[in-house]
């Protein structure tokens, strides 16, 4: 009988399937990658943190593995026989696997399938995320069924097969389960993915949107900086929260107290804007990290957009980010706002700061997201969040998207993106290609729209430069 392969459908994110991060149900992060020899220490160690509970449960002995079968693990060579994907974070000032999952071929059309999470890290839905990037690496490598053979008293593995939305047949013969899962995709396969992309990312941008602190990084006395502008737009616009300036050469600011390093901030920081030169942005990463800082906007340039050494720096910067948990908007950005009453956050470097309304606004260039809070002040038309996604090393145009769909603050989403206008609506406007109406301070119905290259708004639906025409 001629075998069916699973329909292989990409994860929505732009990782690979066995490389790249992952965002947990809490909303941080972590790297993932496959396994290779070089990890056989750190493996080593992650087995031996586990609990004895937890070793019985993935190696059916509360004792550690040979050195061996560690080294086998480890051996990621060849997907068609075996596989194993780990994860990993700076836990603790260290470099950890804090999860991995491995699969074996049982015959040409199954492959064996366990997984362990460290014990500190339960409950934030590693295992079905493992279980979801082994199954797409499996289904590339033809593999149409994974089987498990797990305790029945090993509820987190039940419920990570459960929830995983794979068409599960289980068979129980004494203390002992065995799973098969079916590769193909169903409907609620799909959804139940989509469903906790969703949550997550919504759950890891939150700190940008609301945040109770802000450090300013490279906060300057000089005016004519972007570090001032920075801080005058969060005091000028009266963030609701608390504003922390870091500048190792300066004591004040404005008559804020500035602070000589992000350590020395006697509070918490939910998000810090950094705008130090580029040199320096790694260890002010390193800084927040230790802070235990969520969310980072880089507004520094000097990355992946200026060459082949800048975009060395970016990978550097993105890795030291995943392995952090940390999220990041940026490099290379204008800022980020919340003009929600309760926020009233203008972190960018200008003090334009448009009326509340129901519209979120992205943009990857900054002079079209100075046009674009312009032109929403002139028209009077209101936003509720925008963002300057910059070389978009972490955070993207989706993972915004996913947020603001969640979001109830927001209705219509236009993303502005290298002269191309994408809406994300949950109110249909009239024409797909142009926002809803709207009613300006007279009472006049007009539409907003983006002219394709050089961002200037027109009432008359079209941009009035030649640029445009």
């Amino acid at each position: 009988m001629r075998s069916v392969r699973p329909l292989y459908i990409p994860p929505l994110e732009t990782d690979h399937s066995e490389s790249g991060s992952l965002i947990m149900r809490d909303g941080s992060t972590a790297a993932i990658r496959p396994a290779e020899p070089s990890d056989a220490p750190l493996m080593q160690q992650f087995v031996d943190r586990l609990s004895p509970e937890s070793r019985r449960h993935r190696f059916f002995s509360e004792s550690s593995p040979s050195l061996d079968s560690i080294a086998a693990l480890c051996n990621s060579s060849n997907p068609r026989s075996q596989f194993t994907l780990i994860v990993t974070r700076v836990w603790e000032g260290i470099p950890r696997i804090i999860a991995a999952g491995s699969y074996w071929a049982r015959n040409g059309q199954t492959a064996e399938v366990a997984m362990a999470v460290d014990d500190g890290f339960h409950g934030k839905g590693l295992g079905t995320l493992l279980l979801e990037r082994l199954a797409l690496v499996a289904i590339r490598h033809r593999f149409t069924h994974l089987w498990a053979v797990t305790h029945a008293d090993n509820l987190a593995m039940r419920e990570v097969f459960r929830e995983s939305g794979f068409t599960t047949h289980e068979a129980y013969e004494g203390e002992a389960m065995e799973v098969e899962l079916s590769l193909i995709p169903t409907e609620t396969t799909v959804t139940r993915a989509e469903v906790r992309e969703r949550l997550a990312t919504t759950a890891s941008l939150r700190p940008f949107f609301h945040p109770r602190s802000v450090a300013m990084v490279g906060a300057s006395r000089d005016p004519k900086s972007i570090g001032y502008r920075l801080l005058d737009a969060l005091r000028t616009n009266q963030f609701a929260g608390a504003i922390y300036p870091v500048n190792p050469h300066a004591s004040e600011i404005a008559g804020v107290p500035v602070y000589s390093s992000v350590h020395t901030i006697p509070e918490s920081v939910d998000l810090a804007i950094i705008a130090v030169p580029r040199q320096h942005v790694l260890s002010v990463v390193d800084d927040c990290a230790d802070k235990g800082v969520r969310a980072l906007v880089v507004i520094t340039a000097g990355f992946a957009e200026v060459g082949a050494e800048g975009a060395e720096l970016q990978s550097q910067l993105a890795e030291k980010i995943r392995q952090y948990g940390m999220r990041m908007i940026g490099p290379n950005c204008f800022g980020i706002l919340n003009t929600d009453r309760d926020v009233r956050m203008n972190a960018t470097f200008t003090t334009l700061f448009p009326p509340q309304g129901r519209a979120a606004m992205s943009s990857q260039s900054g002079a079209i997201g100075i046009a674009t809070l312009a032109g929403a002040r002139r028209f009077h038309l209101g936003i509720s969040s925008f963002v300057s996604v910059g070389n978009k090393a972490d955070v993207s145009t989706n993972d915004l998207l996913q947020y603001w769909e969640e979001d109830p603050s927001t209705n219509v989403a236009p993303i502005r993106v290298r002269g191309v206008l994408r809406q994300s609506s949950k109110i249909r406007p009239p024409r797909a290609s142009r926002e809803p109406p709207q009613t300006d301070h007279r009472g006049q119905s007009w539409t907003l729209t983006i002219g394709a290259a050089c961002g200037k708004f027109s009432h008359s639906g079209a941009c009035s430069q030649r640029c445009c025409r």
